[in-house]
């Protein structure tokens, strides 16, 4: 049953906008590795200065979230309104009154919602109440010191979000990305690891392009100045593995066993996911494709499963599915 919709005072994204989006930007509800996303705000015009735009109502949106194909109470891992800043007034309450809808409903799906900027002491009041949803927030923090790329606010939300020790929200600090000659500076590093020394978890990605150098370079510089900081708080290199950690979950895309992933792990989360790991039987994977309407051949390796004939959005509704790598 739908509930009644927090008064909306945005503008509505017009119909002959909607249809040019962008492909990555278009959809309201779309599928990847860190779950289903809902996007039914986005910024227009979109060119850094933009406005929030509602595509549907609020209520209507969960509807379409908890109707979807992929959707499974308890199981699928949720992300919530990337496509604009969800505590900017006008925004949080939508956001809010979709966590509070999901949570009323019992379910204990993890939920995402990563932010760079204000988060008040009455919206994390109102996250802190929820009963059952596991709540992340990913504070989006890069080292930056130019308030006009990094609003100062960021850092004084997370401090504030995790000072709370009776907390049942994740608070993780989302440090991506690090960019060589950018924000990858021993003065830059210091600055994250500081800021995030009250948080549950760092989870931190690298940028890719080979013109900026090696990647596994920037990566073992990271690690290193992570363990000179001192810090008790645990880094991590995928953000399923810092937001399990947070809730104190096996990692829900069950990475378990990777070397280059699982090595900086606290001992503690390496044994809840060694608990959680399971490969899945030819019944289990004929039903998972039989549920879903998929069709593929299959072949299980060692820490994870071959699926031909898929859409990279298709392995992963799998993937959540059967807590196995789905390749």
């Amino acid at each position: 049953m739908q509930t009644e919709d927090p008064q909306q005072d945005l503008p509505t994204l017009p119909p002959e906008v909607a249809v040019d989006l962008d492909p990555r930007t278009a959809p309201i509800l779309r599928y990847g590795e860190m779950g289903l996303s809902l996007d039914h705000m986005v910024e227009w015009p979109i060119d850094g200065a933009g406005t929030p735009h509602v595509r549907c109502a609020t209520g209507e949106a969960v509807d379409q979230l908890i109707s979807h194909q992929a959707f499974r109470p308890h199981a699928t891992p949720i992300r919530l309104l990337d496509k604009v800043e969800p505590f900017q007034p006008g925004v949080a309450q939508h956001l809010l009154h979709v966590v509070r809808d999901l949570d009323r409903r019992g379910w204990t799906n993890h939920v995402q919602i990563t932010t760079g900027g204000e988060v008040t002491a009455e919206d994390l009041a109102e996250l802190g109440a929820m009963r059952h949803l596991r709540v992340t927030l990913l504070f989006r923090y890069s080292g930056l010191a130019d308030t006009r790329v990094e609003p100062a606010a960021v850092l004084a939300s997370l401090q504030r979000a995790a000072a709370d020790g009776e907390r049942r929200t994740g608070v993780v600090l989302d440090w991506r990305p690090i960019v060589p000659g950018w924000n990858d500076s021993d003065e830059q590093m210091s600055l994250v690891f500081n800021a995030a020394r009250f948080a549950d978890a760092i989870v931190f990605t690298g940028h890719q392009l080979d013109s900026l150098g090696d990647p596994a370079v920037l990566d073992d510089r990271v690690v290193a100045a992570w363990r000179r900081s001192g810090i008790s708080t645990p880094l991590f290199r995928k953000t399923s593995c810092g937001v399990s950690f947070a809730h104190r979950t096996a990692d829900y895309n069950d990475q378990f066993g990777i070397p280059t992933l699982c090595d900086i792990c606290p001992a503690a989360q390496r044994l809840r996911c060694a608990g959680g790991y399971r490969e899945p039987t030819s019944t289990e994977l004929d039903g998972a494709l039989a549920e879903y309407g998929f069709e593929g051949d299959y072949l299980v390796e060692d820490g994870h499963v071959r699926i031909g004939g898929l859409s990279v959005e298709s392995r992963y509704v799998l993937q959540h599915a059967l807590r196995h790598q789905a390749w």
